[in-house]
């Protein structure tokens, strides 16, 4: 079957919208009622523990600094106070709106006492956080490891998730890591997992999550009123514009609310998306009768 192609010009200029870095969301632990966990909170008050603590609760073998407010989350040796509690801890957060935000980050403060040069965490010790968009399968985030896979040793950042810590080692001041989130959608649910710190010593704090993004900008923001379709979603190569009003032309906006191209087009003509790069763009679907709906793309 013969197709009436449009093609975007080659050419492109530049126009920058005013765009912001916005945090979406933020758990500083000072309360207890942003975060459920699974088993319930415990501690025995002399190191084994799995809770928010302002550290009065849980012993005074630990020394960790840098905290945000006065609470934290931490676990130590769980498996001291409630048997065959070793794997699968997990403290998760409730889903958060992140509608009209692109460029995920996440951002959050991670501490480990080390005892000064006495390292405490074994080959199978990890901590990972993960994230879920909209209702998808969990995704690495962030994880730490033991350095190297024998006993009573420091505590690092698996940062190509092998299972071996590589990066930066934890110490007993919570200090901030930031990751990018890749993609975007409607909501994002996170979840904190433990697994293995159940012999002695062996123990996390974490404090201060955060996830930021990119407002998109006003004027290209959903307009409800115009539906339009783009298939396919994701692009590939090309797109066409389906819709029931005559279209004048599209506006295609990269994540960070550039825009990159701007051309006519006509409802089911197709258009070549071959020399965009991949990732998440707005199209921006302007009508004859002057009226504007926007879609969100990706292209792979």
């Amino acid at each position: 079957m013969k197709r009436s192609l449009l093609f975007i010009v080659a050419g492109m200029f530049i126009v920058t919208l005013s765009v912001a870095q916005t945090q979406i969301w933020q758990e500083s632990f000072e309360t207890a009622d942003g975060f459920t966990t699974n088993p319930a909170s415990f501690t025995d008050g002399s190191g084994d523990y799995f809770t928010r603590t302002d550290l009065s609760n849980v012993g005074g073998q630990i020394l960790i600094t840098g905290i945000d407010g006065s609470f934290f989350f931490g676990a130590m040796d769980t498996d001291g106070e409630l048997p065959n509690q070793a794997q699968g801890l997990t403290v998760s957060f409730p889903a958060v709106d992140i509608t009209g935000y692109t460029d995920l980050s996440f951002k959050g403060l991670f501490a480990e006492d080390a005892d000064g040069i006495n390292f405490d965490w074994d080959a199978n010790s990890r901590v990972i956080v993960q994230y879920s968009i909209d209702g998808g399968v969990l995704q690495d985030l962030i994880s730490f490891e033991a350095t190297v896979d024998a006993t009573n040793q420091s505590a690092s950042e698996d940062t190509d998730f092998d299972g071996t810590g590589d990066g930066v080692v934890l110490t007993d001041v919570l200090t901030e890591f930031s990751k990018t989130i890749s993609g975007t959608g409607t909501s994002i649910i996170l979840t904190v997992t433990i697994d293995n710190l159940d012999a002695g010593d062996e123990d996390i704090a974490f404090d201060n999550f955060r996830l930021e993004g990119t407002s998109i900008p006003a004027s290209i923001a959903p307009n409800k009123q115009n539906v339009v379709k783009i298939v396919p979603n994701p692009i590939n190569s090309e797109f066409v514009i389906e819709t029931d009003k005559e279209v004048a032309g599209v506006s295609i906006f990269n994540a960070v609310g550039q825009l990159v191209k701007d051309v006519p087009a006509v409802k089911g003509q197709y258009v070549s998306t071959a020399d965009l790069s991949n990732g998440i763009y707005i199209l921006q679907v302007k009508f004859v009768d002057g009226s504007i709906a926007t879609q969100k793309v990706m292209k792979k």
